[in-house]
């Protein structure tokens, strides 16, 4: 009689228990599928991996290549709360710089030699500081076109918190949050894919920027691409000056002229 109770008792929690990882896991598919859907398109879009890693509270990813870096897009947890971050790794890199929100803790502010650099007044206006430990090359580097990315960034993910940082052979965003959306994810691989690629066109020998008025997003001008007009996001080939969306761009990689093959643009100033 002992021996069929013993048995009862132990079928019955396995049953209870079984219910519950049952019940625990339909609980969870719904937040996961809601979470990973935005990421597989965002995936599709960058023709990037993804995956989800853990099992209690599954974290998104994505890697793929970029020209000739490795990116990986990841949610994980940092101090107290769970962050969204693009790194992008890469020999070329080399300017120790760090903006972002100044609510968030700038690694360089505090070291001796740091200096800040002046932003754009977007970026002064909603609370950002920069520093750098080359001042020169933070200039020269951080231009107002690439400011002009991170004020995009911002608008997309406020109200969390953004962090740049690169520093030797480092390209890292850090937001705040743990990123759904797919305009915000999507934002934040733009702006760090365009940051990259500022840092190569800025590094190279010879490299200028055009100026506003040489180069004007204008309703009569349209992207060869898609044939659209360029109302915003301009870029055009260092070649041949032919205009493009920087998506569409960046969609072909190259300019697409015929006989062209420039895989470099150049972008307009922005005005601070």
């Amino acid at each position: 009689m002992i021996v069929v109770l013993l048995i009862m008792a132990v079928a019955a929690l396995g049953f209870v228990c079984a219910v519950a990882v049952l019940g625990i896991m339909f609980m969870r598919l719904p937040a996961a599928d809601a979470h990973m859907a935005n990421w597989r398109q965002v995936a599709k879009k960058f023709r990037a991996d993804v995956s989800s890693r853990g099992w209690w509270r599954s974290s998104p990813a994505l890697t793929f290549a970029y020209r000739e870096a490795r990116v990986n897009v990841v949610v994980k947890p940092a101090r107290g709360v769970e962050w969204t971050r693009f790194a992008l790794r890469h020999s070329s890199l080399a300017l120790p710089v760090t903006l972002g929100s100044s609510d968030l803790v700038n690694e360089l502010d505090g070291r001796e030699e740091a200096v800040s650099f002046p932003l754009i007044a977007d970026l002064r206006n909603a609370g950002w500081t920069a520093w750098t430990l080359d001042a020169h090359g933070a200039q020269r580097l951080i231009t107002s076109a690439m400011q002009a990315q991170f004020v995009q960034l911002h608008q997309a993910v406020w109200p969390y918190q953004v962090q740049f940082r690169a520093s030797r052979g480092l390209l890292q965003i850090d937001v705040d949050h743990a990123l759904v959306a797919y305009d915000a994810l999507h934002q934040l691989i733009r702006t760090g894919l365009a940051i990259y690629d500022q840092f190569l066109l800025a590094s190279a020998d010879g490299i200028e920027f055009v100026e506003p008025e040489e180069l004007q997003p204008l309703e009569s001008v349209r992207c060869r691409v898609c044939g659209e007009p360029i109302l915003h996001g301009l870029v055009a080939c260092r070649a041949c000056k032919t205009p493009h969306h920087l998506e569409c761009w960046e969609y072909i990689g190259r300019c697409s002229t015929y006989a062209c093959g420039e895989t470099r643009y150049v972008m307009p100033q922005i005005d601070s």
